[in-house]
């Protein structure tokens, strides 16, 4: 039972969780076959997926690139699609019989955004039952299946799909709003006087403050008087 507890336990401590995978921002261009430019600003404008993927139990050998390549024109013709966005995908020398024996045969599956329909079908099938027959595939072994992919948003390219229009503009930064006026600094206290120990507030009146003054000196020899044992003569107030 404890070997199994620390089995399990060992385990799950070798268990590894991948980081995420950073999403790479779409390219705005591509380039097509001759070099020319595709503007991919605007998926929602372009012509779409048209592909082909062929199984064959025959062996292509060294023609295979070439009817990858003739197939791939065939497509862009039949469908009156631009090569650019062609693409071709052959897997040769599979195992595949045909009526229950191994006879050369071939199944292919063609899909695409819309150019589906019988004219166009009917062109394909034969372009390409003529290019296996260079390999010895008779064309009543061959199926050729066609898929409408239907709406754009059921393809995917570009790191997104065909139903992708035109990036949206950034919003504009806000309006940078001014920051209020910082307000004055309160007035200072008028300063106190200072008599003897005592700090007497100075008033704004002149006349209230002499009397104050005044006051504060005469308390003040008094109690300097009387320590010393005389009396002061009264002082007349002003």
């Amino acid at each position: 039972g404890n070997d199994d507890s620390r089995a399990s336990s060992s385990a799950r401590a070798r268990v590894v969780v991948p980081a995420p995978r950073r999403r790479l921002a779409p390219p705005a261009r591509a380039t097509g076959p001759c070099g020319d430019a595709i503007d991919l600003s605007d998926l929602s404008k372009l012509p779409g997926d048209p592909s082909l993927v062929l199984h064959t139990n025959v062996n292509m050998g060294d023609r295979k690139t070439e009817f990858m390549k003739a197939a791939s024109r065939a497509i862009a013709e039949s469908l009156s699609k631009p090569e650019s966005f062609v693409a071709v995908c052959v897997l040769d020398n599979q195992s595949l019989i045909w009526g229950g024996e191994e006879t050369n045969c071939a199944l292919a599956n063609v899909a695409s955004l819309g150019s589906i329909n019988k004219a166009n079908n009917t062109a394909l099938s034969g372009a390409l039952a003529a290019l296996l027959s260079d390999f010895d595939v008779p064309s009543d072994r061959v199926y050729v299946n066609f898929w409408d992919i239907g709406a754009r948003e059921n393809c995917g390219y570009n790191g997104v799909t065909f139903a992708e229009g035109p990036a949206k503009p950034k919003p504009p930064p806000p309006p940078e709003v001014p920051e209020p006026p910082t307000p004055p600094p309160p007035p200072s206290p008028p300063p106190a006087l200072i008599v003897g120990d005592a700090a007497l507030p100075r008033f704004r009146f002149p006349k209230m403050e002499c009397k104050i003054l005044f006051f504060a000196c005469r308390s003040a020899t008094s109690s300097a008087a009387a320590t010393a044992g005389w009396t002061a003569p009264p002082v007349r107030s002003p």
